[in-house]
């Protein structure tokens, strides 16, 4: 449940800057201790509401709202699980430009779930969180990187744990299909449950476009020409039929389908309708260069008219 809006706005204090101290926590928690059952899920609130905004000392102000509440009750996981969900937006280049900071970010979550994993371990969520950290971390794609495997194994634990936790699959899946596993790629993207996770989100349509063709492209990478064909016409049906909106909302990107068609199948009518599409979402400039290559090489002639 979300703090009332007058609460965080006497916080911040209204300033561009937002600054923590210990005062203005006690102060805070003075104010509102009858919004909440104890401290800690109150200074919890307070972070969720805050954790899209400026502090003075940056993500070290943010975190400082959430120490206090471990302190409040160090046996609280949500307060360890809210700090890794807000962590997994501050470690992004465009939130956090410093490179040292965002790895120090990635393991004050790391550190969090840790924690957290002791206290439940049998708690499905908590090894989900590990393996997007570790999939979306600022070092995931240095040389030698351990961080794809390392978000492989919590995929896959937190799909023994709850085998029917969807999510967990499915970032199972992009995980083999990172590394080139195709076969566990495409078993993986199966066995999602789409109707299931669109029932409990409605605004994730694009997850189910995208699943659908990564599919095709494991199809086609195992040699399932006719598979991965009709997988990209249906595809290719389903985004047609979407509003100029929903195209713009719903297809963040063609690469799979770019990738079949250019390194994998020979179709021009599929290449007829995929170019018509990336006219349409003005993606032609993303795929230039793969264009080229392959209008070069003739694999499919009709792009030689485009």
């Amino acid at each position: 449940m979300p703090l009332p809006s007058e609460l965080v706005e006497a916080f911040t204090e209204n300033a561009s800057l937002i600054r923590v101290t210990n005062n203005k926590i006690a102060q805070f928690i003075s104010t509102a201790e009858d919004l909440a059952p104890d401290q800690s899920e109150l200074l919890r609130r307070l972070a969720i509401s805050l954790e899209h905004e400026r502090f003075e000392d940056g993500w070290s102000g943010l975190k400082r709202i959430y120490t206090a509440a471990e302190k409040a009750d160090p046996n609280n996981i949500e307060v360890l699980i809210s700090l890794a969900v807000s962590a997994l937006d501050w470690i992004e280049e465009w939130h956090t430009p410093n490179y040292q900071t965002r790895l120090q970010i990635a393991l004050d979550a790391e550190y969090a779930l840790n924690r957290a994993a002791a206290i439940a371990p049998d708690d499905a969520d908590i090894f989900f969180r590990q393996g997007l950290l570790y999939y979306n971390h600022p070092a995931r794609h240095e040389p030698q990187s351990p961080y794809q495997r390392k978000a492989l194994s919590c995929f896959e634990h937190a799909h023994a744990l709850q085998p029917d936790h969807q999510m967990a699959i499915l970032y199972q899946a992009h995980c083999y299909h990172d590394l080139g596993v195709w076969q566990s790629a495409y078993q993986s993207y199966l066995a999602v449950d789409m109707d299931s996770l669109l029932s409990q989100h409605p605004t994730w349509l694009w997850r189910k476009l995208k699943r659908d063709e990564q599919l095709a492209l494991c199809a086609a990478k195992l040699g399932k020409t006719q598979e991965s064909t009709q997988r990209l016409e249906q595809l290719f049906d389903a985004i047609e039929a979407l509003d100029d909106e929903q195209k713009t909302y719903d297809v963040t990107n063609l690469d799979e389908a770019v990738e079949i068609l250019c390194t994998c199948i020979n179709h021009a009518e599929l290449s007829q309708r995929l170019m018509q599409l990336l006219k349409q979402l003005d993606l032609l400039t993303r795929y230039e260069q793969a264009i080229y290559e392959m209008a070069k090489t003739g694999l499919t002639p009709a792009y030689k008219t485009i």
